[in-house]
């Protein structure tokens, strides 16, 4: 039910909040946490630094002075994430 949907009734949500427990960690930092968890939780932890590192390159031209390659930067980065999310679509069986 989608009025449920991030509330204590949505079953999910109610799952995710019992896999806390008392500590309040992630299930996925668990010893004993299911495989797609530690998966997940490493492929956020990827995309995560990947972007900081973006956001580094970008953020270090532009406080150097040199916004035309602050701006080529985030050009880059735009088709270059513009291109994965088409590659990614297509792979999906999506059309675009």
């Amino acid at each position: 039910d989608p009025a449920m949907a991030g509330t204590s009734r949505d079953p999910v949500f109610a799952e995710s909040a019992n896999t806390a427990g008392a500590t309040g960690t992630s299930a996925a930092f668990r010893p004993n946490s299911s495989p797609a968890a530690q998966l997940a939780l490493m492929i956020a932890i990827g995309i995560g630094l990947h972007n900081f590192a973006e956001g580094l390159a970008i953020g270090n031209s532009a406080a150097a002075g040199e916004l035309s390659l602050a701006v080529l930067l985030v050009v880059g980065f735009a088709l270059a994430q513009r291109h994965r999310r088409v590659r990614d679509r297509r792979a999906a069986g999506g059309q675009r």
